[in-house]
């Protein structure tokens, strides 16, 4: 029988749908912002441990201070200046959810786009908040991943730039997130190896159209700015002649709520898959 203290390892994922009430202009790193903004929140109304060492059980260190990072993800809307009234939507993924942590979670959103937005606080008016279910669409032979965040990987201690990512490092890249969060208790999944994962790329076809990014996050509480770099764009998957994506698919797919590569926790790595049936669609 399952224990019902043990949270369960499926994430729950939500998409918010807000509008501010000024002019905001929403930045490429903007995961950031609403993390910071989040934290903020939960800091405020979930933490009364009155000292830098939080005591068991509290929701904000156990959904924001973790070894993990944050026990959520952020994949952040795009990049524009949205006027007054006018939508725009972001996700979260909550990972290892319980009611409370639901709870705690949504209503601290609500909050921090309330409390506002940017470092100009714009104030944002919470319109709704849906489930969003796995996707069920079968990938076949071609796939299109939209980088909906910039993309921040290392490889030999070295960041990797836009014109230096292959498949193969966005295929390791995204399986490195999902084995960690395997290990920390924070996802149920099965991973083919790297090797495997390698091999598979080698056959792979497509076309990587990516561009560098930077940008900074101000943190509160160093009171200072950090850099942020990535790079965002799309790339195509063709799989191998008689062959399908079916072997990277469940892991595409999970990317998709966990995201990929290094600095997630500040909204980074986002992206969404696209099944495609058609070449000539994708101009190769």
């Amino acid at each position: 029988m399952e224990n019902p203290e043990t949270p369960p390892n499926h994430p729950n994922r939500y998409i918010f749908k807000a509008f501010p009430l000024k002019e905001l202009t929403i930045p490429v790193f903007s995961g950031s912002m609403i993390r910071g903004a989040i934290g903020h929140a939960l800091l405020e109304h979930c933490c009364h441990c009155g000292t830098n060492h939080h005591k068991a059980g509290c929701l904000y260190a156990e959904l924001f201070e973790t070894p993990a990072g944050n026990t959520f993800v952020i994949t952040p809307p795009k990049p524009e200046v949205i006027a007054p009234g006018t939508p725009f939507t972001f996700r979260l993924t909550l990972l290892r959810p319980t009611p409370e942590r639901e709870q705690v979670i949504l209503d601290a959103v609500e909050r921090a786009l309330a409390q506002g937005l940017t470092q100009l606080r714009t104030p944002c008016q919470l319109m709704s908040v849906v489930s969003q279910e796995p996707s069920q669409q079968k990938l076949g032979k071609i796939a299109l991943l939209h980088l909906l965040s910039p993309w921040f990987i290392k490889r030999n201690g070295q960041r990797v730039a836009a014109e230096q990512c292959t498949v193969h490092t966005l295929l390791i890249a995204m399986a490195q997130r999902q084995r960690a969060l395997s290990e920390q208790g924070l996802l149920d999944t099965k991973l083919p190896t790297n090797g495997e994962l390698l091999r598979f790329a080698d056959g792979l076809n497509g076309q990587l159209r990516l561009q560098d990014l930077r940008g900074e996050r101000h943190s509160n509480r160093q009171r200072a700015r950090h850099p942020l770099f990535g790079f965002m764009g799309t790339v195509t998957f063709v799989a191998p002649k008689g062959q399908t994506l079916a072997p990277v698919e469940s892991m595409l797919r999970t990317a998709e709520w966990v995201h990929g590569g290094g600095k997630v926790s500040f909204g980074l790595g986002g992206l969404a898959v696209q099944g495609q049936t058609e070449l000539s669609s994708l101009n190769l």
